[in-house]
């Protein structure tokens, strides 16, 4: 377990290849499997963006200029 968040578990998955070309098949078939299986267990993901928060115009016109040295 990576993390822990509210809304999500993040895992990393490691594996050891003796055949190094063969790893980008190896990670195709390895997320099509852990996708099939979590399908099959009733798991579906939602892919949702990171949360977009409008600034007010002067809000952003100052976040965007370089700082002023006085």
């Amino acid at each position: 377990l990576d993390t822990f968040a509210t809304d999500r578990l993040d895992f990393s998955l490691r594996v050891t290849l003796s055949d190094v070309t063969a790893s980008g098949r190896v990670k195709s078939n390895l997320h099509i499997a852990i996708l099939k299986a979590f399908r099959e267990a009733g798991i579906y993901g939602t892919a949702q963006p990171a949360p977009v928060v409008p600034l007010a115009s002067g809000q952003a016109a100052a976040a965007a200029a370089p700082p002023v040295k006085a």
